[in-house]
């Protein structure tokens, strides 16, 4: 477990995936290392969203923002009210975020696509799209100086060879036994966003914006209830069976609370395996596509046309390194 320090006194801090499974850990993590100033919970359910800040003794900081993140339109809406109440100086810019939501869907353990109202396929809105979105319209004026982005990652990409496909996005030609190979490609596009991100943050910074820091950390297994919807036997037999030796949110908590809690910034990728308590916290350089400068760039430029195209509007400018036919500065 994590000994409180008090280094998160007084700081702002966003949270996804916060009312269940590993986001109860960063949940209580957070508040023993603080108590921060406010927390911004992201959840889908405001009694569930209660129940996690009750559970944790947080009422009193807890600020609820009901937002789907499979819902564009949604994160859109609650997105841009931080936005508008940061600029009028109601809420304080966010110093730490916490992008832990995600989801495994599959409408059989066969392996069919689930698709959203706004036909987006389901894994590629919420581990994603949402988490691209929201920090694509957070950034920069929402966000503090130096603040410190810290995303869930899963090795399971290492089972798609950390390689992008470009065709099969929203898993048009498969998504996999119970959704798990889309599971991990949209898993291996959130530490693309990460890389593509700082990037575009650091030349943000050199012309004089706030500048941030972006981690992906893999948090091993961890007693969640991610699966229960595809096949809630099947997920319940393996919890049961590997009970003892699955993480459980808190021990997992300790990995990524690492670079939240590091006097100096942490980059790139942390993991230490899938079982026991984590003792290697080094960040390591991406791999695969996620240091694949051209499929970063693809991948942030395609999903900007995606987006646009869901709701019907340009997203704001983002200055950052440009490449041809790219609306970035």
């Amino acid at each position: 477990m994590l000994t409180p320090s008090g280094v998160l006194r007084g700081k702002n801090i966003l949270l996804t995936g916060g009312t269940a499974g590993l986001g109860t850990g960063i949940l209580r993590a957070v508040v023993a290392h603080g108590p921060p100033s406010r927390i911004f919970l992201l959840c889908r359910s405001e009694a569930r969203g209660q129940r996690a800040a009750a559970t944790c003794g947080a009422e009193h900081l807890v600020t609820i923002v009901l937002v789907n993140l499979a819902v564009m339109e949604e994160v859109h809406a609650a997105a841009s009210k931080l936005v508008e109440e940061c600029a009028r100086g109601e809420t304080p810019p966010i110093d730490l975020c916490f992008l832990n939501a995600a989801c495994l869907a599959s409408s059989r353990l066969a392996g069919e696509r689930v698709i959203t109202a706004e036909h987006l396929e389901a894994m590629f809105a919420t581990n994603y799209c949402g988490m691209y979105l929201l920090l694509r319209l957070l950034m920069p004026t929402a966000l503090a100086p130096r603040a410190r982005l810290i995303i869930t990652g899963s090795d399971a990409a290492q089972m798609i060879g950390w390689r992008l496909s470009r065709d099969n996005l929203q898993g048009e030609r498969s998504v996999g036994i119970g959704g798990l190979v889309q599971y991990a490609h949209t898993k291996l596009m959130g530490v693309m966003l990460a890389a593509e991100l700082q990037a575009r943050a650091d030349e943000e910074e050199r012309q004089g914006g706030g500048g941030v820091d972006v981690c992906v950390c893999h948090p091993g297994a961890v007693m969640s209830e991610l699966g229960n919807n595809v096949s809630p036997w099947l997920a319940q037999t393996i919890k049961t069976l590997l009970f003892f030796v699955f993480r459980t949110p808190g021990v997992a908590a300790t990995l990524i609370m690492r670079p939240a809690l590091s006097t100096e910034p942490q980059r790139g990728y942390i993991s230490d395996g899938n079982l026991g308590k984590p003792t290697n916290f080094e960040s390591r350089p991406f791999k695969g596509s996620a240091a694949d400068t051209e499929d970063c760039r693809w991948l942030w430029e395609e999903t900007e046309r995606i987006l646009e195209a869901v709701l019907k509007h340009e997203l704001p400018l983002l200055r950052g390194r440009s490449s041809e036919g790219g609306k970035t500065t």
